[in-house]
């Protein structure tokens, strides 16, 4: 795989025939990555895997959403976009993008725990949110990637659990109670601790392959679902978000974190119909996991969505 990155780097300019040490980092479900570093400076090579258009990532969309973050000083800045090479470096080659490495370390989940880092997510996550994007990146849907999700596991005979049933009318449910009425902004849609970088000073946002115009409140709520947060985390987070808790934020958030785990389920099942980064089962049981989190977390607040 090293061999691999290195035939990727000889078609950048400014890497070709230096020497450079290469590192294959942990982490990616659907890229490999790579640090790279040479005398001068270091960077980070994500290599595309296989099939991943078919989970409603958009190339042009991560690289337009990775710029703008960049250009508000939040994200890592992009050197090269390499979405295709003539000659391919290996057969499964589907496209690359090299950006500069942030200094720093990534955060884990149990810093999150800490209500003065969270103050800084929520801090970070609205800057995010208020950077400029073209009108013209796209948009992501939760509810519209989920069903696309299983429309596509379901053409390539993934078995789908009964349950599912069950759990697409809660979702119709949500979608209901959410409406359409919040504006689009930069959203990152798969906001993990690991997708964090502090040094100290800044907290900056890595990883945009599912970036595009979306609702904030879904990345409010993926962060929420992601890391577990309890009422009261959730409560700190909106208030370094927005500097108030109003209940109608907290009622947005908890719908968002519900279709969270639904999407991640569905993208799960699609996964080990495509993947060939991790075996199968892996993605079956990772879409079942959050599949019977989605049902807990529905039936549970499954009165009042019905009352509101």
């Amino acid at each position: 795989m090293i061999n691999d990155a290195r035939a990727i780097l000889q078609h950048v300019p400014f890497l070709k025939g230096k020497a450079l040490v290469i590192t294959e980092l942990g982490g990616g479900l659907t890229n490999r990555i790579y640090k790279v570093e040479d005398i001068n400076d270091s960077y980070v090579l994500r290599v595309f895997g296989e099939g991943t258009a078919l989970l409603g990532i958009d190339r042009e969309r991560e690289l337009a959403c990775s710029k703008a973050v960049a250009a508000s000083k939040l994200g890592a800045e992009v050197l090269a976009y390499l979405p295709e090479l003539n000659p391919r470096p290996f057969e499964a080659f589907c496209g690359a993008l090299l950006l500069r490495f942030l200094p720093g370390q990534l955060l884990k989940e149990e810093q999150v725990q800490n209500p003065e880092i969270l103050r800084r997510i929520g801090t970070t996550l609205r800057l995010c949110h208020a950077a400029p994007i073209d009108d013209k990146v796209g948009t992501f849907s939760v509810f519209r990637t989920i069903s696309k999700y299983l429309d596509q596991a379901r053409e390539f005979k993934v078995s789908l659990p009964a349950e599912l049933g069950e759990a697409l009318m809660f979702l119709h449910r949500i979608e209901s109670e959410l409406g359409a009425d919040e504006p689009f902004c930069l959203c990152h849609n798969d906001l993990l601790a690991g997708n964090f970088v502090d040094d100290d000073k800044t907290l900056r946002v890595i990883d945009w392959e599912y970036g595009g115009r979306g609702n904030r409140f879904f990345d409010l709520g993926n962060f929420a679902a992601s890391l577990q947060l309890t009422d009261e985390q959730e409560s700190v987070l909106l208030q370094a978000y927005f500097g108030e808790v109003r209940p109608e934020h907290v009622r947005r958030l908890k719908l968002m974190r519900l279709a969270s785990d639904l999407r991640e389920s569905s993208w799960g099942y699609l996964q080990s119909a495509v993947s060939t980064v991790k075996p199968a089962k892996y993605y079956l049981d990772y879409g079942a996991k959050h599949l019977m989190r989605f049902l807990l977390g529905a039936r549970q607040a499954g009165l009042a969505l019905k009352n509101q």
